[in-house]
This record gives C-alpha cells, structure tokens and sequence, in this order.
C-alpha cells in the first residue's frame, strides 16, 4: 500500500524501444530525466549498444547522476521493458559485466533484467545492476546473473534496494542476490535493502570482507538457497593465514554495521544469519 512507482512514458523525455535508441537516450539524459523503455519491448546488449569499459569495473549501461531509468513492469495491463544481456558479451576482458551501472542519485525501476546464467556454474562474473552513491533500485525483476543480481561496491553508500524481485543469481563460489563489498578497511559499503523477493542464489544476502554495512528487512526469502541465506564474511573466513593480523593489508573484519530484522525464510536447510569472520 501506497508504493509509487515513477515508470510512467508520460513523464519520460524519452523512450526507447531498441538498444541504440536506449543508448542514445542515456547519453543525451541530464539530472532529473527519465529514460523509458518502452512496454513490451526487449532489448539485447550487446557490444554495439552500451557503454563498454566503464571505471575500470566492467561493461554495461549508464545511468547518470540524477537520471530514472524506468519500465511499465506492474503497470495494469502492460507488459514491461525487458533488458536482455547477449551470451556474445561473454568473454569481454575478464568477464566483469553489468547489465546496468548506476552513478549518484540514479533510479532504476519497473525493468526485466535477464542475465545469461541461471544456473550453478560457469565463470561469469556478471551483475544486474552496479548500485550507485544514493542510488535506488526498485520494482524490477533481476535473474541470470551469476555473481550478483545487485552489487553495492566499495565506496558506494546509501542505495535503498527495495521492492524487486531477484532471483537465480547461484554461481559455485559467488551466487548472490545482493552483493555488498566494502572489501577492506580503507573504503565502505552501504544499503538498505527491503520489501524484496528472493530466491534462488546461494547468498540472499552476501556481504564482503571489509567495512560492508547493510539493513536487511521486510524481505521474502524462498526455499533455494545453498549456503548461508544472511551472509557477511571476513578474514577468519576468507584469509585464516592472516586472521588476527594487524599489518595494515590483511585487516578484514565481517562487516561494520548490520541489521537484520523481519524477514521470512523459507529455507530449512541453510543457516538464516551468518557473520562469518
């Protein structure tokens, strides 16, 4: 009750129906733009129409400060835009994909984002959507991804993740639906991450050595999950031959400050919380 949505085109300054139309739009968007893609479309990124090597952290669409990027998914009576990631993507560098790279205060909502690996394994260490510094991310369906349906990484604070459906996010080794990273003492991770739908990962929720902060709760959690559903792991776990070092490189403690409160799990198979450092 009382969830709004801004996925409206007639608020849009554009939509796009195909990928260099989607491409062209973000390029063009400025603070306080809306880029739509349009109902029942699907567009396919490929190496033609996104942004290619982004800030040294991979590929994917750009979303600049200040810009929504929206779809019609939940719309009564509308099919929503899909945004498919082509398999041809796949080797780029060393694979680091993301479907959708996110900058300050970006909104990304009512989108389809299919990745290519729903499965356990292969080596793609691809993600849905790159979260930005008071980015937020809402009312979308994420899958296929086989590090992470969303990541939070270093240095990025205060996404609100809310809303969305993630799932089949379940690489041997990674298989997140959030990912929060703040990977070592020097930089922090942060977001709240609530109302979702989750299933299908081998994480619900990681969170990576380091000064990883995050509030989890009012989430949905299926009964897919293969590992720790609540995670936050650091040294001890990752690097036991540094535990209890202070040599100001191996410092990497189990996250900072985490929350986690009303969420309903219905996996009995795997531990529910899990700080593992």
């Amino acid at each position: 009750d009382g969830y709004l949505d801004p996925g409206d085109p007639s608020e849009a300054q554009s939509v796009g129906r195909t990928g260099a139309q989607l491409k062209a739009a973000l390029a063009a968007a400025t603070s306080g733009d809306v880029v739509y893609v349009a109902d029942g479309a699907t567009i396919t990124i490929d190496s033609s129409n996104w942004y290619g090597w982004l800030r040294g952290w991979g590929y994917g669409c750009y979303v600049k400060a200040g810009v929504t990027l929206a779809g019609g998914r939940g719309r009564a009576g509308i099919t929503g835009g899909v945004i498919r990631m082509s398999s041809s993507l796949y080797p780029q560098s060393d694979g680091e994909c993301k479907a959708i790279f996110c900058e300050t205060g970006a909104d990304v909502c009512g989108l389809t984002l299919v990745g290519i690996q729903d499965g356990t394994s292969g080596g793609y260490n691809w993600a849905g959507i790159w979260a930005g510094v008071n980015s937020e991310i809402h009312n979308n369906e994420v899958h296929g991804f086989g590090y992470c349906g969303i990541m939070v990484y270093r240095n990025i604070s205060g996404a609100w993740i809310h809303h969305n459906y993630i799932h089949h996010c379940q690489q041997e080794g990674n298989g997140s639906t959030v990912a929060v990273c703040g990977r070592d003492i020097y930089n922090t991770a942060s977001a709240v991450i609530e109302g979702n739908v989750i299933d299908y990962a081998r994480h619900f929720i990681s969170g990576e050595r380091g000064r990883s902060s995050y509030v989890f709760r009012y989430n949905q959690l299926g009964s897919h999950c293969t590992n720790v559903q609540i995670d936050c792991h650091g040294q001890n776990d990752e690097y036991p031959d540094y535990a209890g070092k202070d040599d100001g490189e191996y410092i990497y403690p189990a996250g900072e400050d985490i929350e986690v409160y009303n969420n309903t799990s219905r996996n009995t198979s795997q531990p529910l919380v899990g700080i593992r450092g």
